[in-house]
């Protein structure tokens, strides 16, 4: 099975951006080939590009709870609540992605 690495691609391209979206939640829910932690990220990223960022919270919730020193979860829940004007949560979830990953805000 192909890696998913290049999500961004998908999420990102604007032909058919919401008929991919929700194509691409349907694939992920599907298959499990990858950690449950690592489809619930991607998932939360479809979710995030439709505009549905409740279920998009949950998705990195569910990340963090499984394996909570996520760096990537922690920083697209960041993201996502930053689009939801929550900004001092999104900064409490950044700093906590730069404190579990250094690196992270360079990368």
């Amino acid at each position: 099975m192909q890696s998913f690495s290049g999500s961004r691609a998908l999420i990102n391209h604007p032909k058919d951006k919401v008929r991919a979206a929700k194509a691409y939640i349907l694939y992920l829910d599907a298959h499990f080939a990858y950690p449950v932690q690592s489809v619930l990220k991607l998932k939360g990223v479809a979710l995030l590009n439709l505009g549905n960022y409740e279920e998009a919270i949950k998705c990195y919730d569910k990340a963090i709870e499984i394996e909570p020193n996520n760096a990537e979860a922690w920083n697209n829940k960041g993201i996502v609540l930053g689009r939801l004007s929550k900004y001092e949560e999104a900064i409490a979830c950044y700093d906590k992605a730069i404190e579990i990953e250094p690196d992270y805000a360079d990368g």
